[in-house]
């Protein structure tokens, strides 16, 4: 059930982490390392921002939607999301620019000053209509309101940049330009007359569930970023940019590949809680686990592999040492927040205790905020990253230890063991390849890595996809 969601929403589950992946690397051409370590610390914080004051009622909306609809009580339900979003992107914009002129630039324009409001509302908009859109399966609606802002925006931003030169204002005008262009593209008329007046109780239950997650999305962005601020702090805005690279590139190819698996995998999960109970939706939550294993460990790992070839091959050459010293732990970082974001977040989601996300986050990024301190202090940049990687390590370890020994979870044990083997195989095979030019060598590591992979899977697993086979069938 989930490989088939999955497959639906693909092309927009790979498209918008792409063009951030993208983002890093063009930037390294077209703009310094001030300009990325300005734009990074921005947007970094719009993450925040849409954490804290968008996504409690977002996640609110998505597990109760079912319930409002079965129930005859969208007009409530949209009267009263179109008043939340709006106190909350009032909200998001006065944070936004209070980050941008108390940690990034003092003495920021006007007009900069606008564009990071609009980029504001109108994220917060279409990522919350990407997630309704996502429930009621609006494939094309997901899909332009996700990738259009992010990708549109992107290139805008690095054609200004190209015509113009390094300026903060062109990339910023991009993404803006973008999500506005994805508003228009996926306007969609309610057919019932909406008023502003929310139904109180609806909002009391959603902070009472949500409340728990904005402060836990305070913890996790500090878990990732943190280090960011630390070291343009302490180092230089320059530093920070050098930093962004290495840990924009680790993070954003751990979220290119998970994306092609996690965004199906809520609204399904939802769908269960109220179609068939919680039972139901632990069990494909096991079956959700190992899809994103199977496809984040190859992943991760053999890029670890092709690292030293492929990052000359992708990034700006003053930008390479320090991408090499960075990445390996942001790949880490990103792996195991993957599996935290996709796995254990579901759990405490369709348990309806959020509250345990925020004990955890908590502890993370009390952690990462002590580690950055002696690491940034030890290891220069590198240590911002090794900071995040080793707290989430130390994290994720103790409570899956804890949910599979107070028997909470059962993990396929096996078929985890079949991936890791497959995994280390296809690592060391990719190992010993050599080539006379980086591109031959790039291009043959691929090809072994993903034939070895492919071809040990298929046979570990050929019982699993004959029995696969015969339900299409006989479904068929």
């Amino acid at each position: 059930m989930l490989i088939s969601n999955t497959l639906k929403y693909l092309p927009s589950q790979v498209l918008a982490p792409l063009s951030q992946f993208l983002s890093i690397i063009l930037w390294t051409y077209f703009a310094d390392e001030k300009l990325i370590g300005y734009i990074t610390l921005i947007t970094a914080f719009q993450e925040l921002a849409m954490a804290m004051f968008v996504n409690w009622w977002m996640h609110y909306a998505m597990r109760e939607y079912g319930h409002f609809k079965q129930h005859n009580q969208l007009t409530s339900f949209w009267q009263t999301s179109r008043s939340v979003i709006a106190v909350s992107s009032a909200i998001m914009v006065t944070a936004a620019l209070l980050n941008l002129v108390l940690f990034v630039d003092n003495a920021a324009s006007p007009t900069v000053c606008v564009l990071v409001a609009l980029y504001a509302v109108f994220r917060a908009r279409n990522n919350f209509n990407a997630a309704i859109a996502s429930l009621e399966q609006q494939i094309l609606r997901y899909s332009i309101l996700t990738s259009i802002g992010p990708f549109v925006g992107l290139f805008i931003g690095v054609a200004l940049l190209y015509q113009f030169g390094s300026d903060p204002l062109y990339p910023l005008l991009g993404y803006v330009l973008g999500e506005m262009l994805a508003t228009v593209l996926a306007h969609q008329r309610h057919q019932i007359r909406l008023s502003w007046q929310p139904d109180s109780q609806t909002v009391k239950q959603a902070l009472h569930y949500g409340l728990p997650m904005i402060g836990a999305a305070l913890c996790a962005w500090l878990i990732l970023q943190y280090p960011r601020y630390f070291i343009a702090g302490t180092l230089s805005l320059e530093q920070a940019g050098l930093y962004a690279v290495g840990v924009g590139l680790g993070l954003r190819i751990a979220s290119l590949i998970t994306m092609m698996v996690t965004p199906a995998a809520l609204p399904l999960l939802f769908k269960l809680v109220h179609e068939q109970g919680q039972q139901a939706a632990v069990a494909q939550l096991q079956q959700n686990l190992l899809l994103l294993l199977v496809v984040l460990l190859p992943g991760l790992l053999g890029l670890y592999a092709i690292m030293p070839v492929l990052v000359p091959v992708l990034v700006e050459q003053r930008f390479v040492e320090a991408t090499m010293q960075v990445m390996p732990w942001a790949l880490l970082a990103g792996g195991i927040e993957a599996i935290k974001n996709g796995y254990l977040n579901h759990y405490f989601f369709i348990h309806k205790k959020t509250a345990s996300i925020f004990i955890y986050d908590t502890a993370m990024a009390i952690a990462v905020v002590g580690l950055c301190f002696f690491m940034v202090n030890l290891f220069g940049i590198q240590g911002g990253a090794m900071a995040t990687a080793v707290a989430l390590a130390a994290g994720i370890g103790g409570i899956v230890l804890w949910l599979v020994l107070s028997a909470r979870v059962r993990l396929p044990y096996i078929n985890i063991l079949k991936t890791v083997f497959a995994v280390t195989v296809m690592f060391l095979l990719v190992d010993k390849v050599s080539a006379a030019t980086a591109v031959t060598a790039l291009a043959l590591k691929i090809f072994v890595g993903a034939l070895s992979y492919t071809a040990l899977m298929l046979l570990m697993f050929r019982q699993d996809i004959s029995g696969l086979i015969r339900l299409r069938h006989s479904a068929g």
